[in-house]
């Protein structure tokens, strides 16, 4: 029995041999389940809602056809938080699925039409990660996301700058995109209607693995990491009003930290085993960008 839905959300599930070629970018190519239907080469929750919110859109902005995700019930998860969402048939945290990249891509870009009422939103987010054979989990490379509010009608360019930290050189992509993201922590729900339609999806330029760490970085070090229980962010230089963001693999807020000082311990508290990403700002405007584990 299929079951509601709150966020429409689609994630990569193949893995393809040619570095930084997206599959199906155009959504031209569509698989179909008996019920529902689902765009060769990704995965959504066409197969456990009630509503079929993933849709084939006509004609595309580019080509025949385009990817429609409408909210189609306004029940369900609270405070935003994304309805679990898998490259596999299994939710796999540490894996996160995706598709071989072994390039560094500057930019995703594409085409986009959208509409979200005052609470909720579109959201676009791409991961650029490295298997680590000895964590046995993904690390990050690079991350970039878009956040859509209010009403485009027309077809419209989108360039997401992909932000690197390291130079490492990954092996994976994975984009994800949902509507109907709670924008705030209140008690509401995604509007009915609302939606985000997507296509010609590509991935432009590269960035060497060289010169690009984040040169108005904030320095710290954070140690140990993987925890089980707490770790401790250590800052080269006395902190004032920074303001530490804990997201999830998602791309989710799940902390929100004002920080002075130069050492933080950080506890686990609520949240489950699992790859976090650390976006630290500090009063000058300097950002950077970690990765934690917790185990």
């Amino acid at each position: 029995m299929k079951k509601f839905n709150i966020l429409i959300t689609l994630m990569f599930v193949v893995t393809i041999s040619e570095a930084q070629t997206i599959p199906n970018a155009g959504f031209e190519s569509w698989t179909n389940y008996g019920t529902y239907s689902d765009p060769t080469s990704w995965f959504s929750y066409n197969s456990i809602f009630l509503d079929t919110a993933c849709e084939q859109g006509t004609p595309g902005a580019v080509g025949a056809s385009y990817l429609k995700l409408t909210v189609k019930s306004g029940l369900g998860l609270l405070s935003g938080a994304c309805a679990t969402v898998s490259s596999t048939p299994t939710w796999n945290p540490a894996g996160m699925g995706g598709f071989a990249c072994t390039a560094r891509p500057a930019y995703l870009t594409g085409k986009y039409k959208y509409k979200f009422s005052a609470t909720d939103t579109g959201v676009i987010k791409v991961f650029i990660s490295k298997w680590n054979t000895t964590t046995l989990t993904k690390d990050f490379v690079g991350i970039g996301q878009l956040f859509t509010t209010g009403t485009i009608t027309t077809w419209t360019n989108f360039s997401i700058p992909i932000m690197y930290f390291g130079s490492t050189s990954p092996d994976t992509a994975l984009i994800i995109m949902q509507a109907g993201a709670i924008r705030d922590t209140t008690l509401t729900f995604p509007t009915i209607g609302d939606y985000l339609y997507i296509d010609d999806l590509a991935f432009s330029s590269t960035v060497s693995g060289v010169t690009d760490e984040v040169a108005t970085g904030v320095p710290c070090s954070i140690s140990p990491n993987p925890f089980n229980s707490t770790t401790t962010i250590s800052f080269s230089a006395e902190q004032n009003n920074t303001l530490i963001r804990v997201l999830d693999i998602t791309g989710r807020v799940v902390k929100n930290i004002q920080f002075s000082g130069k050492e933080l311990t950080l506890d686990k508290e609520n949240l489950h085993a699992g790859i976090y990403i650390l976006h630290i700002v500090d009063e000058n405007g300097h950002a950077d960008t970690r990765q934690i584990v917790i185990q």
